[in-house]
């Protein structure tokens, strides 16, 4: 007789801790891609649901599925974006559903924040922790932690 699973919401209880900043961290299994909450299954009887990013189901429980319709403005998906910017938050309230281009622009900023070197004839900035590149609309950063 095979064995019934538990659906995937039930098997994330115990598996985060509440952050000082009030993010639901994931203490378990992360992917390989950007090391983001991962966990397998998504509750189907038979057992053979694919892995899926915590983050999206705990957003989908609290706020039903992620459109599947195109986009208005364009863009070829809709995203869920963390707030926080924590990887790791798993809290439906730090994560909003995007559009993909809403979403690039949430990590572009118009002009570099923190105090900057410039690399020499490199054409990009950087702060510990973040690469900055010029863009020809203004900056861009990415994370190189």
């Amino acid at each position: 007789m095979a064995r019934k699973r538990q659906s995937a919401t039930t098997r994330i209880e115990g598996k985060y801790k509440v952050a000082d900043n009030q993010c639901w961290t994931w203490t378990a299994a992360t992917g390989t891609q950007r090391q983001y909450p991962l966990i397998r299954g998504d509750g189907n009887e038979d057992g053979n649901g694919k892995p899926r990013y915590v983050y999206h189901l705990t957003w989908e429980a609290e706020n039903g599925p992620i459109p599947t319709t195109p986009p208005p403005d364009g863009s070829r998906r809709w995203e869920l974006h963390h707030t926080c910017f924590n990887r790791l938050c798993i809290r439906p309230d730090h994560v909003e559903l995007l559009t993909q281009k809403q979403h690039r622009q949430k990590h572009r900023r118009t002009e570099p924040k923190f105090p900057l070197k410039h690399v020499p004839n490199a054409g990009i900035l950087d702060f510990p922790g973040f690469m900055w590149h010029r863009m020809a609309n203004g900056w861009a950063w990415s994370c190189v932690l």
